[in-house]
């Protein structure tokens, strides 16, 4: 499973939708500041949540007492006035303080911006982890690489799972089988077939979990005690097992 640092609250920001995997970014960056949390430890990082770990960094070195740790960190700050740079160097722990507490999370939000906008980072869907200039509506499926766990669990089967959470169990069905929703088709693993034969489609149930947490800006969040209750009721070992497995990598999420 993918381990992402996500947080649903800043969903509605800038790239609140906006994810990197971590190793491309890394060599993108050559080297980010500290983070808090440690980015390393991710596969995969919301971009506002990255640009969050930053400031925190920045809270955690201000507060260590390293005076030349602070301003080596404030000197490295691309765009950094010729004034302030001749005080910071000069050892002056207060200007470099300011600086990096004003100029940090600001300056790598516009590196990140146009390194995207050349191509230099190519962003991810923090929700269906498909790639943001492919089309939304359901016109690729995703491949079995992108999915956040190995289950498959047939229409009905979903129907009944998450049956109060968002939905009823017929407005579930009705979302399924004629709606249709752009973010519950990313959740898709193989399309149903009709005829004499019919199969149902099927579905893994940890991405429409993961999709129900996160909210998307316009479904309401189910909270995260909610969702694991009810994966833990469940009598397939295969089911709750997967969920656990899911939370421990995505502590923050939810």
């Amino acid at each position: 499973m993918t381990k992402t640092l996500f947080k649903p609250i800043l969903c509605e920001q800038e790239f609140g939708r906006k994810a990197v995997r971590v190793d491309a970014l890394l060599a993108w960056a050559g080297q980010l500041p500290n983070t808090q949390p440690d980015i390393a430890q991710f596969e995969v990082v919301q971009i506002e949540a990255l640009i969050t770990a930053i400031n925190h960094g920045v809270d955690a070195l201000l507060r260590s007492g390293d005076d030349a740790a602070v301003c080596d960190a404030a000197l490295q700050l691309e765009h950094l006035h010729p004034t302030e740079r001749k005080i910071i160097e000069e050892g002056t722990r207060t200007t470099a303080a300011f600086v990096l507490k004003q100029h940090a999370s600001g300056a790598w939000r516009s590196k990140i911006r146009k390194a995207l906008a050349t191509g230099q980072l190519v962003a991810i869907d923090s929700l269906t982890m498909l790639p943001t200039d492919e089309p939304s509506g359901g016109a690729r499926e995703p491949t079995r690489r992108e999915f956040p766990s190995e289950l498959s669990m047939s229409t009905d089967e979903i129907c009944s799972l998450f049956d109060g959470l968002r939905w009823s169990q017929t407005e579930w069905e009705k979302a399924i089988n004629k709606n249709r929703p752009a973010w519950l088709l990313a959740c898709r693993r193989t399309k149903g077939t009709q005829g004499n034969n019919s199969t149902q489609a099927t579905w893994d149930p940890i991405a429409i979990a993961r999709a129900l947490l996160v909210g998307d800006g316009r479904l309401p969040v189910v909270p995260r005690d909610v969702m694991s209750r009810r994966f833990r009721a469940q009598r397939a070992l295969t089911v709750s097992a997967a969920w656990e497995s899911f939370i421990e990598d995505n502590p923050l999420l939810g």
